[in-house]
This record gives C-alpha cells, sequence and structure tokens, in this order.
C-alpha cells in the first residue's frame, strides 16, 4: 500500500511539473511570437504580388453586432480579395443593410448568397457549400459573423501563405473595453488564459490544434480530400479540417494576431453553456479529454499539495497556497500578452472575480458534459456520436450567426 502511494504520489509531482512547464511555454511563445508582425520593419517584410484570397462571411440571424463585423471586411487594405457573404436564411432582414454597404464601399469585389444548402447536419458547413464552387481563388478565409477584424488583418494572415501551408489560424481572443461586465470579462478571461495556454503550448511544440472562427485553408489541398462538404456531419469541423491537413503533411501556422470576438451578448449562463458544449465535443473528439479535470487549477493544486507532502514532507496548506497564486500570476501575465496594445483590460477586481468564477465552474462544467450527450448549437439539437459525428435530433429556429 505504502509503495503505491509512493508511486502515485510520484506521478502527481511529475503531472503538477509538466502542466507548470506549459505555463512557461505558453508565456514565452505569446511574449515572442504574438505581434511579431507589428514588430517587423518594413524593409524586413518579404515583398511579392499579393496572393488573391476568397474571404467567405457566414451569416445567420440578424444583429446590430453581425453588421458592424460585416462591414469591418469592406475596410480591408488588401488588394486582391472577394467578399462572399453567405446568408443562412433566405428571408433575412439583413440583406437591405448589405446593399447599404456594397454601394457605400463600390470597389469591393461582392457577392451575396442566400439560403444555406442542406448536405450535413453541421449548419455553417451547409451555409458555404451555397458558394462554394463559385470561389475563385484557391485560399479561402472563413470569417464568422460575430468576428471583427482589422484592416491589415488580411496581409498578415496572407504573408503565412507558402507552399505546402494547409491552414493559417488564429488564436480567438474577446474584443472588449475596461467595463465593469462581470460576462464579458469572464470571456476575455478564459480566453486569455485557460484557452490561451494550451492552444499556444500545442502550436509550439508543432501539435495539431486550429480554431475555425477565422482561418485561410488552401482549397486545393482541401478539395483533395473531398473539399468542405467532406466535414458537414461534424459539428467541430475546424478541428476535423485542420487533423485532415496535419496528417497529409501540410503545415498548420497560428496568425500573430489574436481573433477578435464581438458578439452581441456575453452573459455567465451564456458563457457556461458554451463552455459546456465544448466540453462534450472535447469528450468525443479526443478520448484523453476524460482526464482534464486533472490538470486544471484547484483540483491539481490538491493532488500536488498532497504528493508533495508525502514524497518532501511539505506543508499541504502553503504548497496549495503558492500553487493557486503563481497559477493566477501567470495567467494575468499570459492575459497581458494577448491582449496586447488593444483596449484596456477590465480592472484587477474583475478579473480576478472572473478568474475564481471559471476555475470553479470548469468542474461543474465537465460533470454536466458526461451526464448529457447531447448539444444545442445555432440551429438544432445534436446528438454526439464518439469519434466527432453527430446526428441532427431537432431543429430550432435561426438564433445565433
Amino acid at each position: 500500500m505504502f509503495k503505491l502511494i509512493q508511486i502515485a504520489s510520484y506521478v502527481g509531482v511529475l503531472v503538477w511539473f509538466c502542466v507548470v512547464i506549459c505555463h512557461f511555454i505558453a508565456i514565452y511563445r505569446a511574449l515572442f511570437y504574438l505581434y511579431s508582425w507589428r514588430k517587423r520593419k518594413v524593409d524586413t517584410i518579404e515583398h511579392r504580388e499579393e496572393i488573391g484570397i476568397s474571404v467567405v462571411k457566414t451569416i445567420a440571424g440578424i444583429s446590430q453586432k453581425a453588421f458592424e463585423n460585416l462591414e469591418s471586411l469592406f475596410t480591408l487594405n488588401y488588394s486582391k480579395f472577394e467578399l462572399l457573404i453567405c446568408v443562412h436564411d433566405k428571408e433575412n432582414n439583413i440583406i437591405p443593410g448589405i446593399q447599404k454597404l456594397i454601394q457605400k464601399y463600390p470597389d469591393v469585389d461582392v457577392r451575396v448568397f442566400q439560403g444555406a444548402c442542406d448536405i450535413g447536419i453541421n449548419p455553417k458547413i451547409n451555409n458555404i457549400m451555397q458558394c462554394y464552387e463559385q470561389i475563385k481563388y484557391q485560399y479561402v478565409w472563413i470569417c464568422d459573423s460575430n468576428i471583427l477584424v482589422q484592416a491589415s488583418l488580411l496581409t498578415e494572415l496572407a504573408s503565412h501563405i507558402q507552399l505546402n501551408v494547409g491552414m493559417i489560424h488564429q488564436l480567438p481572443f474577446k474584443q472588449t473595453s475596461s467595463t465593469n461586465n462581470f460576462g464579458e470579462c469572464l470571456d476575455k478571461v478564459y480566453f486569455g488564459t485557460q484557452h490561451a495556454r494550451w492552444y499556444l503550448f500545442f502550436d509550439a511544440l508543432g501539435l495539431c490544434c486550429t480554431n475555425g472562427m477565422s482561418s485561410i485553408f488552401d482549397k486545393k489541398a482541401l478539395d483533395e480530400v473531398g473539399g468542405l462538404s467532406a466535414f458537414s456531419n461534424y459539428i467541430a469541423e475546424d478541428h476535423f479540417m485542420g487533423k485532415s491537413f496535419f496528417e497529409r503533411n501540410y503545415k498548420l501556422v497560428l496568425s500573430t494576431e489574436p481573433v477578435l470576438q464581438n458578439p452581441d451578448a456575453c452573459t455567465a449562463s451564456i458563457f457556461v453553456k458554451r463552455m459546456t458544449r465544448w466540453q462534450k465535443l472535447r469528450l468525443t473528439m479526443l478520448p484523453v479529454g476524460i482526464l482534464e479535470p486533472l490538470i486544471e487549477c484547484f483540483l491539481l493544486g490538491v493532488v500536488a499539495s498532497f504528493s508533495s507532502s508525502f514524497l518532501f514532507g511539505t506543508s499541504i496548506v502553503g504548497f496549495y497556497v503558492k500553487h493557486v497564486s503563481c497559477w493566477f500570476l501567470s495567467d494575468q501575465i499570459l492575459l497581458w500578452l494577448v491582449q496586447g496594445d488593444y483596449q484596456d483590460l477590465p480592472p484587477l477586481w474583475l478579473r480576478t472575480a472572473a478568474w475564481f468564477f471559471r476555475e470553479l465552474i470548469t468542474y461543474w462544467v465537465y460533470l454536466q458534459a458526461l451526464w448529457d450527450r447531447k448539444i444545442h448549437w445555432r440551429m438544432g439539437t445534436f446528438d454526439l456520436k464518439f469519434g466527432g459525428h453527430a446526428n441532427l435530433i431537432r431543429k430550432t429556429d435561426v438564433k445565433h450567426a
């Protein structure tokens, strides 16, 4: 029995040490890679003819933020792109607003498509497929409706295009000012700490980790495996697209610019539902996801504290307090690095409250995901299958873009 506890204690300390290393690698990656494109001198940037990019903007529903995000694409300062606006619903009232934008920016090459196809269970792919066969250029930028872009972003993304690059993806981040809105702060803290840590860590190690909120892919390379429609029965199509490129030895390149999410509303309730949906997806796509709670702050701290006490005689309480404090400090440093020179961060007291809430709620989210395998997303309810496929159980009205 003593030997078993000793082995378990060594494993606990080893896991804790590995997670500490992950923190340092993520911070290092954020410090020296993120925003590095802005830091280059103009004469060090490779000058070559700009590559044509087809920009696909997906829209479902109508909102002021969706319209604002759409207009930001019209202001791109990239000379060779087309904008393909895919509106899911034929009766969407955003169409008159789109026509006004087209008149306001007459120099932009724009086409509007209405009425999603029905080739699979993924509503996003169904929406995009109405324009897929009419895409003009080899490289396609899919940009979700809740994404706000900077004028120079496409230039930065295109700078990564080279031979054998299958996908260029972005680290998701929350666009918000230093308000006292808890929901917005919670979103910002999550995407700038826990999510950013693992995203940057996997990217630094050259592992497959892609997000589809804003990503460019090589259409020619994707068509080798059946095109976008080949992923229409997955909910997490971005993960499986990235995996497809990765397994065929195409490069996955992380943009130096985070992608800014600019949704209509964000509350603690909306955040928890989103995290639960993502947790369910990870549990079906990645079997190792069953161990996720063991690498979260509070539970890992308990394991490491008792393990260290058993092996080295350290104080359980002292070790745990230092562990949580250092974890919090590390996350604040990472959040500051991911924030870059955007608007000021929310006040420290609010970030602290959001951080503790996120760290605590993750265990409740995990249990919910284990208990219920159904997922509610966009226009329907889906039954998740192990391996990533899903079956549509029930369609609902269009409420989210």
